[in-house]
């Protein structure tokens, strides 16, 4: 068999339900006006939010499909023109993503990788494309004891599902700082899905709606 971990192999550590660096960056959008910052609330914070109860409450499907667009997201918000593409996703996560995958010499999650996986798996709901990098990429559920991350077997990518969650936050986190005084991510963002009072669109007060 062969076997190289680029990481780690070691006792299962517990991930914060929130990232810090997360809520951290999350403060920083308070220059908004009320109207945009729950703007940000429900595109990243809740998103992010709600990826990882997923991920903690072991819906590791939903999990795992929430952080796979968050590239998407990102891209598209720090884009002129306001939209997601396979090169914006990739370079994005390239950027943001992959330095905390592989070692000093080469990542081993690269933009490719993340991309091909995500459109099989979103539009075929498959884990495996001719154009992975890999024979597959195993996304792992962790047991009581022992997790495996960033390992690559017999040519597999092994990923554990909480600690990829955590890391894509993370990048999230990191990027915000940089982008939060950009006038074209407040543009886009103003333009994202945003939760209103029902009463916005006419359907009362006593309810919530995603518009």
């Amino acid at each position: 068999m062969d076997i190289n971990c680029r990481k780690r192999l070691r006792l299962l550590r517990l991930i914060p339900l929130h990232g810090s660096g997360f809520r951290k960056a999350a403060v920083a959008v308070l220059w908004f006006s009320e109207t945009t910052h729950i703007a940000l609330g429900v595109s990243m914070i809740e998103h992010i939010d709600q990826m990882l109860v997923a991920s903690k409450n072991r819906q590791f499907h939903l999990a795992l499909v929430a952080a796979l667009v968050l590239p998407d997201v990102c891209g598209a918000l720090e884009s002129p023109d306001g939209q997601a593409t396979g090169q914006k996703y990739k370079s994005w996560l390239e950027k943001w993503m992959s330095p905390k995958y592989g070692d000093a010499s080469a990542t081993s999650l690269s933009g490719d990788t993340c991309w091909y996986y995500r459109c099989s798996l979103l539009h075929q709901n498959r884990a495996h494309h001719p154009r992975l990098g890999f024979v597959r990429v195993a996304f792992l559920e962790p047991n009581d004891s022992i997790t495996m991350h960033d390992c690559v077997i017999n040519n597999v990518l092994v990923i554990d599902i909480p600690t990829f969650c955590q890391d894509m936050a993370d990048s999230v986190s990191e990027w915000l700082a940089t982008v939060q005084d950009n006038p074209v991510f407040k543009q886009n963002l103003e333009l994202g899905m945003q939760r209103f009072p029902s009463e916005v669109v006419g359907l009362g007060s006593s309810l919530f709606v995603y518009a």
